[in-house]
């Protein structure tokens, strides 16, 4: 049930959320512009990032109301996310890991949810990090070392969730998800202190 990589169109301007306060930023592409972070490159051998610590969200970039819009969320919800400024300053992930495995426990407005997974490409129950539903999760390392991808489906209905890709880009972790139609969003968490 692994999904083909989608391919993502150029998209213009649109909307990201920075200190809580809503600026243009250029919209993800499949070839990140300068000024964007991209999944890293890593020498053969290099450890595997430690994403270990307690996280905040801190910028969103990214067509936000249109992601949420592709995974299901009504008006009322999307306009309540924009209202919140999509988690910016309120999102967390408290995240323990030792070697291949990781325990990622996602806070919100929506409650805790949590993710118990080895980074070894078998698939795992889980629960989504954005509603608790029960999922099937595939986690693994991408050739580069350093970038987590988690493919997820639902467990009742098969429907495929976005593809996560989460990497450290210097004092950032940064989480990219694509849906199924290539809308990408990224959000950017910094270390809550």
């Amino acid at each position: 049930w692994l999904p083909a990589t989608p391919s993502i169109p150029p998209s213009p301007v649109l909307p990201c959320i920075r200190g809580g306060r809503r600026l243009p930023c250029v919209a993800m592409s499949a070839a990140p512009t300068s000024g964007q972070a991209a999944p890293p490159q890593q020498a053969a051998g290099a450890p595997r990032p430690d994403f270990t610590g307690s996280w905040i969200l801190s910028r969103v970039d990214g067509p936000m109301n249109d992601f949420l819009k592709e995974i299901g969320f009504g008006f009322i919800k999307r306009n309540a996310a924009w209202t919140l400024n999509y988690g910016v300053g309120k999102m967390t992930n408290e995240i323990t890991q030792s070697g291949n495995h990781i325990k990622i426990v996602t806070g919100g407005v929506s409650g805790l949810f949590t993710n118990d997974l080895e980074i070894d490409g078998s698939e795992q129950e889980t629960e989504d990090s954005v509603e608790g539903r029960p999922c099937m999760a595939i986690p693994t390392w991408e050739p580069d070392g350093r970038t987590m991808t988690t493919v997820v489906r639902l467990s009742e209905t098969g429907e495929m969730l976005p593809v996560t890709k989460r990497w450290l880009d210097g004092e950032e972790m940064v989480v990219e998800q694509t849906t199924s139609e290539g809308l990408v969003v990224r959000r950017y968490f910094t270390r809550d202190n």
